[in-house]
């Protein structure tokens, strides 16, 4: 197996799992499935494009875009899903229609040309007969340390502790005086952040249009319940299982059949075990 196949299956698997992570994670949490995912994903990118234009550096475009993703996704759980939080069907429906909105307002403000984002790290690295491009190596490094904070984050720090026991029992915590409804908008923002950190670190590897964020949800929606629902270890290592089918079949038969193979690999593991690799 060339060892060039294998770390462009690593690279873009450590992506596709931070990019599923952000879905997992608000799922695991406030229990709702968020069909916008995509959608929040589009606008990460086309933030980080639209900060580039007025001139901004990279890192702080970037970084920009991120936070604002958040703050945008805040805001949007605050005013339309929370309402109908418990109607699981509505929410559903409504954050598809809020992924078309998205898309809508992202062709008629940018057009519906095909754009490119400014790598984090230009230029391609070349040694030892292996040749790939810095931002593929610097989005899967930051992808990596990305999930790793995440889960120090949840494990260590007193919100984190909160976001658990809310996930294992959110009746129990409220009564032990924790604000589940904080956490859930909190956790909300964080899953939005994480998406757009991943749109951010995978958009230069690509083209940005506006119909960009439906390959996402979709790759992050079979990642996700493939990983097991609710599992954030489990996006991320299926995440690594995808990319690695992707480059493994695009290499030895053909690049169109790459993500087909990955796709029928999760089936095949739900078929096997329904609860996901990880699930409980």
């Amino acid at each position: 197996m060339p060892i060039q196949v294998l770390l462009n299956g690593l690279s873009i698997g450590a992506i596709y799992g931070l990019m599923a992570i952000g879905l997992s994670l608000v799922f695991s949490v406030v229990g709702i499935a968020n069909s916008a995912h995509g959608g929040f994903y589009l606008i990460g990118a086309y933030l980080a494009y639209f900060f580039q234009k007025l001139g901004l550096n990279v890192p702080l475009a970037m970084l920009l875009a991120i936070l604002l993703v958040g703050v945008i996704g805040v805001i949007i759980y605050r005013l339309t899903i929370q309402p109908i939080q418990s109607l699981h069907e509505n929410v559903l429906i409504l954050t598809f229609l809020l992924a078309i909105v998205f898309e809508q307002i992202i062709r008629i403000t940018f057009g519906p040309e095909y754009k490119n984002l400014q790598p984090l790290v230009a230029g391609v690295f070349e040694g030892g007969g292996i040749v790939m491009s810095n931002q593929r190596i610097t989005a899967a490094v930051l992808s990596v340390i990305l999930v790793s904070l995440l889960s120090l984050f949840i494990k260590r720090s007193k919100i984190g502790k909160a976001i658990r026991m809310t996930t294992q029992d959110s009746e129990a915590a409220q009564l032990l005086g924790i604000d589940v409804t904080l956490i859930y908008l909190l956790t909300f923002g964080l899953g939005t952040a994480l998406t757009g950190a991943s749109a951010v670190l995978a958009a230069p590897l690509f083209t940005l249009y506006p119909a960009m964020g439906w390959l996402p949800f979709i790759l992050s929606f079979f990642i996700t319940i493939s990983g097991g629902l609710g599992s954030v270890s489990g996006a991320l290592v299926m995440g690594v299982i995808f990319g690695l089918t992707d480059a493994l079949v695009s290499y030895y038969i053909a690049p169109t059949w790459g993500l087909i193979a990955g796709f029928l690999l999760t089936l095949i593991i739900l078929i096997v075990k329904p609860q996901g690799l990880l699930g409980r």
